[in-house]
Order: C-alpha cells, then sequence, then structure tokens
C-alpha cells in the first residue's frame, strides 16, 4: 500500500471512528491535499495532525466540519503542537524534523525564503505589500 493510501486509509478509518460515518472523500481535490501533506510533513507526522485534527473541539471546526479542506487550513499549527512531543519527534526523519520546523518558525513570525515577502529583491522597485508591480518588474 502506498503512502498516499495509507493516509487516506487513516484519515477514513479516524473519521469514521470519531463521527461514526464515512468520510466523503473528493478524489482530486482532497487527494491532492493528502498529497501535499505527506510531501510537507511525511507519512507518521501527517497521520498525528489528522489524529490531533479530527480530536479538536474547536467551535469553527464544530460548525464548518472536519473535512480535509479545513484541515489542509491548520496544517502548520497542529504540527507545531505536536512538535512538543518526544515520541512524535522520535518516529521523524530528518525531513520531518525540518519541514516540522520551519512550521513551528512559520508560525513565530520568521521567514525561510517562502511566501509573499520572501521574494523581496533590493534591485525590484516594490509596489503595496512587498510584491513587486508586473510592469515594474518588467521594465528593469
Amino acid at each position: 500500500m502506498s503512502e498516499h493510501t495509507e493516509l487516506i486509509k487513516h484519515f477514513h478509518d479516524s473519521y469514521l471512528a470519531r463521527f461514526g460515518v464515512k468520510y466523503n472523500f473528493t478524489q482530486g481535490k482532497d487527494g491532492r491535499h493528502i498529497k501535499t501533506m505527506l510531501a510537507t510533513f511525511g507519512l507518521n507526522l501527517s497521520k498525528a495532525i489528522i489524529t490531533e485534527f479530527l480530536s479538536d473541539e474547536d467551535d469553527f471546526l464544530k460548525k464548518a466540519g472536519h473535512t480535509i479542506g479545513v484541515l489542509i487550513t491548520r496544517t502548520n499549527a497542529y504540527a507545531a503542537k505536536i512538535a512538543a512531543a518526544p515520541t512524535v519527534k522520535g518516529m521523524m526523519s530528518d525531513r520531518e524534523r525540518r519541514n516540522l520546523q520551519v512550521s513551528m518558525d512559520y508560525l513565530k513570525g520568521k521567514q525561510h525564503g517562502f511566501g509573499r515577502s520572501a521574494g523581496v529583491r533590493p534591485d525590484v522597485k516594490q509596489v503595496g505589500d512587498g510584491v513587486p508591480s508586473r510592469s515594474k518588474r518588467d521594465a528593469d
């Protein structure tokens, strides 16, 4: 079984156990979100994030639902929360630990060379919120 299939099965089984109904998995959209989680966090941390997400009693989640679409918007927060658990850290690969550290730093406001403000270059005139205007960028 591939990691992708294994993570989908983990979400499905955990969702069924928590809510007593099957999750209506949308192959294209939900499948891409699962693939993104695996690429970023790896299998073990992704499973821990899903478990944390499905056990979250947040009022917003009660209204919006524990969907994969909502999960993907909260993965960094859950990853940072899980980071304090030494048993999870011991199960992670070096790549998973690095990605977790990037997520934790992002939540603390540190930049790692990605995101809207990371691409600012001193040789390009900036407009508005730090994103170069296309016409200004192309004129240089």
